[in-house]
């Protein structure tokens, strides 16, 4: 179903990422003003940005790291009918960049939408039932038990005995409707319906979907986290492209899907070419066991040197392991 959330009041949040993990860190912080519009509004992002304090190259990285984390808001669903206004923030000359003022964004609007009263919408339809005249008294009774607002019923023009019963309905109760029709009109009646507005679910109602919701995130979570583990990975992780050597993200989309967020390509599916990213120790390793490898493929005098390396080595690998079976033996 269609579902949306939108939220009842208006807040100011900052979101700064900071992140140093040797080489080039990661800095972005911004402020922003996030406020309700009115019904069918959509998302509007602006900024009032002075004085620089948000380089202007960055502003769109802003908007796009907002427009993600609207995808999926603290009900579950995605945040619409709301504005997001881009006032303060602040930069680091080296350690800023496109994806840290993403990762900013994305964090004032998931530590700001909480604190905005969020309200579960529903797409309400308008329905129009045509049936024999000597069932319009049933489809009145069917439409209350489906919380549908009756607005009236008219003669079907050109059709004697037949009647239409317009009714606005939420689209979760229009999916078996027909078989209700049929079944109250001997299988003669018939409906259509289109999209009219969203309106605000309260209440067991609102409880129960997004129950539902979460239930079944839950049980998406053994799969994903299975599908993950079958290459390494988990969300969160940092990753590189063997091909490319660009960098990215593992992230889960609104439906927990996993996918992964780069500076270059954007969003991405997960594929066999992309490897979690090494940590400094293991890369020097690695590349230490591939010049190792160079030297003895290129055999001579390299091939000769490398030998007597390996060969030091393993000598000192012996002694320390002596040395430490002395120490035991002492204490």
């Amino acid at each position: 179903m269609g579902y949306r959330e939108t939220i009842k009041k208006g807040i100011v949040q900052r979101g700064r990422h900071k992140k140093q993990s040797g080489g080039h860190g990661q800095y972005g912080d911004v402020v922003v003003d996030i406020k309700p519009l009115p019904r069918g509004s959509g998302f509007q992002f602006t900024e009032e940005i002075k004085g620089g304090v948000v380089p202007r190259n960055y502003i769109p990285s802003v908007e796009e790291g907002v427009a993600d984390a609207l995808k999926h808001g603290p009900l579950g669903f995605q945040v619409v009918d709301i504005s997001v206004k881009l006032i303060d923030g602040s930069y680091h000359t080296v350690d800023s960049s496109d994806m840290a003022f993403q990762l900013a964004g994305r964090l004032a609007i998931h530590e700001g939408l909480p604190q905005c009263q969020p309200v579960l919408l529903e797409p309400i339809y308008q329905v129009e039932i045509v049936v024999p005249s000597e069932a319009t008294a049933k489809m009145n009774a069917l439409m209350s038990g489906r919380r549908g607002q009756i607005l009236g019923f008219d003669t079907r023009e050109g059709w004697d005995g037949w009647d239409v019963v317009r009714v606005q309905m939420p689209e979760s109760e229009i999916g078996d409707l027909i078989v209700e029709v049929r079944s109250a009109t001997a299988g003669v009646g018939s409906y259509t319906c289109k999209f009219d507005h969203m309106a605000e679910v309260t209440g067991r109602t609102a409880e129960q979907i997004v129950a539902a919701k979460k239930a079944a995130a839950a049980e998406r979570a053994p799969l994903v986290q299975a599908e993950l583990e079958k290459r390494g990975l988990k969300v969160g992780d940092t990753v590189f492209d063997r091909e490319t050597g660009a960098r990215g993200i593992v992230k889960l989309d609104s439906s927990g899907k996993p996918f992964i967020r780069t500076e270059v390509h954007g969003d991405v599916l997960i594929g066999d070419r992309w490897q979690p990213r090494k940590s400094l120790g293991q890369r020097i390793k690695d590349r230490a066991a591939g010049m190792r490898r160079q030297r003895l493929a290129a055999g001579g005098a390299e091939a000769e040197k490398q030998r007597k390396v390996d060969y030091a080595m393993a000598r000192g690998r012996q002694m320390a392991k002596l040395v430490r079976a002395i120490r035991n033996r002492k204490d």
